[in-house]
């Protein structure tokens, strides 16, 4: 067998290969209704700075900035409980709003239930329309296992704010960081029944639920949902996720079908999860035709395109996959990894110089080193060893 085959053969087994992740990853997608609530996290907390300006005599401010100063040396040493204890004293003694409000939120990182029920309590005395404020407090009341003061904040959140459909998914985001999953289940359950004719607070517990792995009941509540809003998209989606996760795939395939055969035949969120689960259990033909789809439906969309090149490549459709990648270097997307595949694509063909071309394009991003390494042993079989190994050292 010639160098050129076992070359050909060697890259197109390397494209066959494609892991999963990269086509998933190469997606942007949205989960039902609203995007999750973050917790505060310590990456979160900037160095403070007070409202009040500096004191020329030392005074009450002057022991409470080198208090807050203190504090703030703990906080940058992760020394979360001394800077926690530190401002919960400040806030108490000062009252002063800015002060409260970053106590509460180094007791929310510190997962310190008492003192976050404590500090969110004077941030709502202080501001009680400040909608975060309530938010700090029911988490605190949740960790307390206060869950009926809890479910007070939420309808306090949910009367206050504006948009109630994405409300309910927001606080279903909240409640699923929860230990105790029961109690977070619990109050999304008492507020399903409060709002029993909104299918958005139904298809949020059922959301919260599937996320818990609590399958039948996620499945009545979307299948409540979808008895007062039918071919709902997204509630059809979840419900294909249920049947997914208790290993029903048939059904779950079944869903996408009929409703792409039927009122959504246009609809892109359900054919990129129906191409998503292909992809899943591993129908790689099948994926490529949804994918293909969206690309005619959304062709200035990088992500999909991205992804429908890998699988273009992962199923053989190589001139399509290079149709695909040239597309996104049009479009100054995924320049790195358009060029990697392509010099892949031009390498199976053997046309060494092309392929080299285009791996030297890729000058970071993760596929640096392969392109380097790819280029080398391009270099090795044309004799080329010196500028060979000088290439796979850089």
């Amino acid at each position: 067998m010639n160098h050129s085959v076992t070359q050909n053969e060697s890259v197109q087994a390397s494209m066959k290969t494609i892991p999963l992740v990269l086509i998933f990853t190469a997606l942007t997608v949205t989960g039902c209704g609203g995007s999750f609530v973050p917790r505060t996290t310590s990456d979160d907390l900037p160095v403070f700075h007070s409202s009040k300006p500096a004191s020329p005599t030392p005074s009450k401010d002057d022991d409470l900035m080198y208090g807050l100063l203190v504090g703030e040396v703990a906080l940058q040493r992760g020394q979360l409980d001394s800077a926690l204890q530190v401002y919960a004293k400040a806030a108490r003694e000062s009252k002063e709003l800015d002060v409260v409000e970053r106590a509460t939120r180094i007791a929310d990182v510190a997962l310190n239930a008492e003192l976050g029920v404590e500090m969110a309590t004077l941030w709502v005395e202080r501001n009680p329309k400040d909608l975060e404020a309530h938010q700090f407090l029911a988490n605190g009341l949740m960790r307390s296992g206060k869950s009926d003061a809890a479910m007070k904040e939420f309808e306090f959140l949910l009367a206050a704010l504006n948009d109630n459909k994405q409300s309910y998914f927001r606080i279903a985001s909240q409640l699923a960081h929860e230990k105790n999953q029961d109690a977070a289940l619990e109050v999304m359950d008492k507020l399903a029944r409060k709002h029993a004719d909104d299918p958005y607070a139904l298809l949020a517990y059922s959301q919260l639920a599937a996320r818990y792995n609590r399958l039948p009941q996620a499945l009545e509540q979307v299948d409540a949902a979808l008895r007062m809003k039918k071919d709902w998209p997204d509630a059809l989606v979840l419900r294909a996720h249920i049947l997914q996760m208790q290993n029903k795939t048939d059904e779950a395939l079944s869903i996408y079908n009929t409703a792409l055969n039927g009122t959504l035949a246009d609809n892109s969120s359900v054919r990129m999860a129906y191409a998503r689960l292909l992809l899943d259990i591993k129908r790689f033909d099948e994926a490529y035709a949804q994918y293909g789809k969206l690309v005619e439906r959304e062709p200035g969309n990088s992500d999909i395109l991205y992804a429908t090149a890998l699988l273009a490549l992962q199923t053989n459709h190589y001139d399509h996959a290079e149709k695909l990648l040239l597309q996104l270097l049009k479009l100054h997307e995924r320049i790195f990894e358009a060029s990697y595949y392509l010099g892949q694509i031009a390498e199976k063909n053997n046309f060494a110089e092309e392929a080299m071309d285009w791996y030297d394009q890729v000058s970071s991003g993760e596929f640096y080193l392969n392109a380097r390494l790819r280029t080398a042993a391009l270099m090795a079989k044309q004799g080329l060893v010196t500028q060979s190994c000088s290439i796979a050292a850089r």
